[in-house]
Parts: C-alpha cells; sequence; structure tokens
C-alpha cells in the first residue's frame, strides 16, 4: 500500500490554506506549526548520526519518492519537509507576509486547561507514545528529541514579536526542543517516582530495543538568541505532568465508555 501521496497533499494544501487565507484577508504575521522532521531525511539516518540539526538542515525528498513509500514513518516526515519547502515558497512570493515557523520534535506535555480532553486515546497525538508506557508497552524505536507543549506555545507567540525577515524568509525558521526523552529512562523514572503505576508500566529489567545509532543533537541557538527562549521544561517535568493528564483524560473515557 502505496501511502505518500495523502499525506504529501494533505500536508501541503494544510500549510498553504493557511497561508492563502491569511494573505487574502490582510493577516500579515503568520506563525505555523513545522516540524523537526522537515530537518532531517525521511529514512531517518540523519537522526541516529550523532551529528547536530540546526535551521539550515533539510530532508531530501521528492514528490516521486513519496508517491512510491510504503513506510508511514518515511512518508509522515518527507511530507513534512515538502509542506515546509511550499509554505517558505509560498512567502517568498507573497513579500506582504511575514511567516515564522516553529519547527518542534515530539511535542509532549499536558492537555490544556480548559479544552475538551481529545474523546478517544487515539487522538492523542504525539502524547499516545507516553500513554503507550502505562499500557504496559513501549513506543516505537524513534529520533528521542522532545519539547514540552508550553514551550511550543511559548515559542509561538515570543516569534510574533521578531521583525520581518530582511532577505531570505527562512530566517524566521526556529527549532525548539528540551533534549531527549529516552524511553528506558522513562520507564526507570515513573516506577521510582510514581510507585502506584508499578503494574501499568514496562518492567524496568525487560527489553529496550537500542537505537540505530547515536542520537543526534538538537542546535537550540537561534530561538535562545532570537527568539529569547532561555529555559526549557525538563524531561522529568514534562513526563510527570502529561501522565497525570493522561490519568484524568482516561477517566473521562472510561465514564463515557461505562
Amino acid at each position: 500500500m502505496k501511502l505518500g501521496l495523502t499525506d504529501d497533499k494533505i500536508a501541503i494544501e494544510g500549510y498553504l490554506n493557511v497561508l492563502r487565507q491569511a494573505v487574502s484577508n490582510g493577516i500579515n504575521k503568520v506563525v505555523l506549526t513545522g516540524s523537526y522532521a522537515s530537518t532531517i531525511d525521511p529514512s531517518l539516518k540523519q537522526a541516529f548520526d550523532g551529528s547536530v540539526t540546526t535551521e539550515k538542515d533539510w530532508g531530501n525528498v521528492t514528490e516521486e519518492e513519496l508517491l512510491e513509500s510504503t513506510d508511514p514513518m518515511y512518508a509522515y516526515v518527507g511530507a513534512k519537509t515538502l509542506a515546509e519547502r511550499a509554505a517558505w515558497k509560498f512567502a517568498q512570493a507573497h513579500p506582504s507576509l511575514d511567516l515564522s515557523i516553529i519547527a518542534p520534535p515530539f511535542i509532549f506535555g499536558p492537555l490544556a486547561d480548559g479544552f475538551p480532553a481529545p474523546k478517544q486515546a487515539a487522538a492523542l497525538s504525539s502524547n499516545r507514545h507516553i500513554y503507550t508506557l502505562l499500557k504496559r508497552s513501549l513506543p516505537p524505536v524513534l529520533p528521542p528529541g522532545f519539547v514540552d507543549v508550553r514551550d511550543v506555545a511559548r515559542a509561538h507567540v515570543l516569534a510574533l514579536n521578531v521583525p520581518k525577515a530582511a532577505v531570505n524568509v527562512e530566517d524566521k525558521r526556529f527549532i525548539v526542543s528540551g533534549g531527549i526523552l529516552v524511553w528506558k529512562d522513562a520507564v526507570e523514572y515513573l516506577h521510582k517516582k510514581r510507585p502506584e503505576l508499578k503494574a501499568r508500566l514496562p518492567a524496568v529489567d525487560g527489553a529496550f530495543p537500542p537505537f540505530p545509532g547515536t542520537p543526534s543533537t538538537i542546535d537550540v541557538t537561534r530561538a535562545k538568541d532570537v527568539l529569547g527562549v532561555q529555559k526549557y521544561y525538563s524531561w522529568p517535568e514534562t513526563l510527570e505532568n502529561t501522565v497525570d493528564s493522561l490519568l484524568d483524560a482516561e477517566k473521562i473515557w472510561d465514564a463515557v465508555k461505562a
């Protein structure tokens, strides 16, 4: 089953529709939520070669390659790259548009206060990986970069105050990251800090699949120097806050089932 066509068109049109609507309605300053995925090759080799990723890095993929892909992750990563490329091309063609793109790795964190929780666990997006731990299972082996959703939100607000790029529109591309979150470390931490959850968690001495190489480092210097993002939530803070939020959401799901 080939997957690239759907992912490609949905991602690209999703970005471009927002930008078209903004420009047509006289909105000139836009901050989009991009993805760190656009900075790495869809094969994920760059994510595990021990290199340092910056805003100057891009994944290398064509629409034809996505059309031939049968790997969901390859299609996802490649679509993010093509979609962001299309957004910057649009910004270049519309000088009135002041575009910023925040590019985070996996986003974890508590659900927003005052907003309805997802109606089911399947709608959790990245948080489903942490919820997987509460099902005594391990998420797939993926690049371990993470950032707290609250830091991502803060970066979006800060980007609104950054002046328009003078020459290169892509100067307003910003990677934000809180570091890496390794599932073995997460499981060990929760066993220690939240002993009441032990029966729900994978065993500490269980088999944790290794990374295929050395995880690459995400350089957040530009987000610090230009946006002013000086500090990020640590993975233990994000992990515990997310778990608490998911347990609250679970009560709602259970009540609906009942």
